[in-house]
């Protein structure tokens, strides 16, 4: 990515990264469990993630899982990948049971993740892959499979597209821009939300982020959510590298998976945005 206006955007983002402050304080909150938090900079809403138990011990799920996921496919052994991936949600979690019966009925699931995995790393991505009768998926669940097999890869679902997207339109408002094409990510409502429900969607005005789950076509709603992943990662990857060089404010995203960090923070900030 070349573009001006995208490396301004990345440089920006950086910024929060590397410690600058929420000013006024960044407030959402969650409606199950009924919840208010607020956050004061990126570090505090991962800090404040990481410290509930149910998502520390799913981030340590997530490195555990990381061997047999990359052994199952490398041995192509689709019995062993839908174990590890039941170990890594909860039984009674409404993402697995939800997604659980396409990943049993996928046949070769294992040669699709491989094939989906060596695009989605790739510098120059085909993601009309995506969305084939017979090739692989791409939804928020799969995201989750994929970036956990490829590293630095972004996990793509409602929250942390919500927040992206909300540092989107901060950035674009800030400088007086309208939503530039190559920043219009995909958006997503999340589990239980009516269409509408625009909690997580950070459009503004006449600038909107395209609503993935709308799209009706599989075709066109797998490429265009897999385009949006492979654009976040880029985004958020040369984000934490700018931020590092910098060292002095980003010392907490030091360690073997800065981009888990991230997740975190934007899974906190996108639980529903604040107001214009």
């Amino acid at each position: 990515m070349s573009q001006p206006v995208v490396a301004d955007f990345v440089c920006y983002l950086a910024d929060y990264l590397s410690g600058e402050i929420f000013d006024p304080p960044y407030l959402t909150q969650t409606l199950r469990p009924k919840a208010c938090f607020c956050f004061t900079s990126l570090q505090d809403a991962w800090e404040q993630y990481i410290q509930m138990a149910p998502n520390h011990e799913f981030q340590e799920r997530l490195l555990a899982v990381e061997a047999p996921f990359r052994d199952a496919v490398n041995k192509r052994d689709d019995d062993a990948l839908i174990e590890a991936v039941k170990f890594l949600f909860s039984p009674d979690s409404l993402v697995l049971n939800s997604n659980l019966p396409t990943l049993l009925a996928t046949k070769d699931l294992t040669e699709g993740v491989a094939y989906a995995c060596s695009q989605l790393g790739d510098d120059s991505p085909d993601v009309d892959i995506f969305g084939r009768t017979f090739g692989p998926r791409m939804s928020s669940f799969h995201s989750r499979i994929y970036a956990t097999l490829i590293p630095g890869f972004l996990t793509y679902e409602s929250r942390v597209s919500a927040a992206l997207c909300y540092f989107i339109r901060e950035f674009c408002r800030a400088r007086n821009l309208t939503l530039p094409a190559d920043l219009a990510l995909g958006s997503l409502q999340g589990w239980g939300k009516s269409k509408k429900d625009t909690g997580r969607d950070a459009s503004w005005g006449q600038n909107v982020f395209p609503r993935l789950d709308t799209i009706k076509k599989r075709p066109m709603r797998e490429r265009t959510f897999a385009r949006s992943n492979v654009l976040a990662t880029w985004l958020v990857g040369e984000a934490i590298r700018l931020a590092l060089q910098k060292h002095k404010g980003a010392e907490w995203l030091e360690g073997p998976h800065p981009v888990r960090k991230i997740e975190g923070a934007f899974y906190m900030l996108g639980a529903q945005l604040p107001p214009l």
